[in-house]
């Protein structure tokens, strides 16, 4: 976990500006998002009350997905590679609770961090509903999806419980796709980025990044030669 939440991040307030309140979001810090998916089972059932919920906002955290196609997922777009697993996102549950294609209509995968795939590996061993048809993560009787807003609900505890600071901040179950594009914009190809987060153009991709001034200014840095050649 600590490799991809390597670097603490959060928006400059001058990018709210530009973007206004309505698509603003913000993104959680290293130090918080280990205080909501602490390594110690028995510590992040405790954030989450329950293992599905931990799980369900993990995978979130670490792919990128957007939650309602965390919600469609079942166990037969799990791909199964020697090197690494994968998830295959083709399908997106709706604000209406009726399942249909994702935003851009399009399918794509996302690699599961080795965290993440220990963690399907023990959620498929611990539920009762495995089969490839099932829904990874499930509502009543297996059979439906988790409610949205029961995932809401879940979020809004955990961020209480977890004590992660919310005053002037707009942190929504959203904020972890944001997280995500910015922590792997900075260490993956903009094209392989945009495959996984399925972004259809770099102004999106843009949008989605929240560099710290820290990560500002060691990018800045590496061009250091061509300041002193100047000045």
């Amino acid at each position: 976990m600590n490799t991809l939440f390597s670097s603490a991040t959060r928006m400059p307030r001058t990018r709210k500006a530009l973007f206004g309140s309505s698509t603003y979001r913000d993104v959680f810090s290293q130090a918080e998002l280990q205080k909501l998916f602490p390594s110690d089972l028995e510590a992040l059932t405790k954030i989450w009350r329950e293992e599905e919920y931990a799980y369900y906002f993990f995978i979130l955290a670490t792919t990128g997905m957007r939650r309602g196609e965390a919600r469609a997922l079942k166990w037969k777009h799990v791909i199964e590679d020697k090197k690494r697993n994968g998830l295959l996102i083709e399908e997106s549950i709706k604000n209406d609770d009726t399942t249909g294609s994702t935003k851009t209509g399009k399918s794509r995968v996302v690699v599961l961090s080795q965290r993440a795939e220990e963690i399907l590996e023990h959620w498929k061993a611990s539920t009762p509903f495995h089969d490839p048809e099932d829904l990874i993560f499930y509502g009543s009787n297996g059979s439906r999806p988790i409610m949205g807003k029961t995932l809401q609900n879940r979020f809004q505890k955990a961020l209480e419980i977890a004590k992660i600071e919310i005053n002037g901040r707009n942190l929504v179950i959203h904020s972890f796709r944001h997280t995500y594009n910015t922590l792997l914009k900075n260490v993956l190809p903009l094209d392989i980025l945009q495959e996984t987060t399925g972004h259809s153009s770099e102004s999106m991709t843009e949008r989605y990044n929240h560099p710290s001034l820290k990560d500002s200014y060691r990018r800045i840095l590496e061009h250091e030669d061509a300041f002193d050649g100047l000045f």
